[in-house]
């Protein structure tokens, strides 16, 4: 099961623009809403995928064992091209530290009030890379 969080408030639509962007791609957004990611969230998680390597950071600052099992979707993704599985994934993120986060390495870039360009290009990217973390641990 997939769960969207992040650290806006809950209750907020997605975006016209991205609404758009999905809506071309065939994927309806109008009736999700932001949820807080909050410790029941990130406890029954299994996997927390980021877009900012910075959120690494904010999860940890709520939450210490999110470090455990949080990793920045970039990251993720080359991980995943070596790991053949979560478990493989996530034992490789225990000789990290929050310094490995402090520049953009390992951003999406945010497209937020940047226009309907920027968000086709951040949602081909997102697509891509979740197909190179999560192709592999469905098969």
């Amino acid at each position: 099961m997939f769960r969207s969080a992040g650290f806006l408030r809950s209750d907020k639509e997605v975006p016209d623009v991205l609404q758009d962007v999905l809506g071309e791609r065939g994927a309806i957004a109008t009736h999700h809403r932001s949820h807080t990611i909050d410790p029941d969230t990130m406890d029954a998680a299994d996997l927390i995928l980021t877009m900012e390597g910075r959120h690494i950071q904010e999860l940890t600052i709520k939450h210490q064992a999110a470090l455990s099992k949080a990793v920045p979707l970039k990251e993720a993704a080359e991980r995943m091209r070596r790991a053949g599985s979560v478990d493989e994934l996530l034992a490789g993120l225990e000789s990290r530290n929050l310094s490995d986060y402090l520049g953009t390495k390992w951003d999406v870039d945010d497209p937020y009030k940047r226009g309907k360009r920027r968000y086709k290009k951040m949602v081909a990217e997102v697509d891509t890379l979740l197909g190179q973390v999560i192709s592999p641990l469905v098969r």
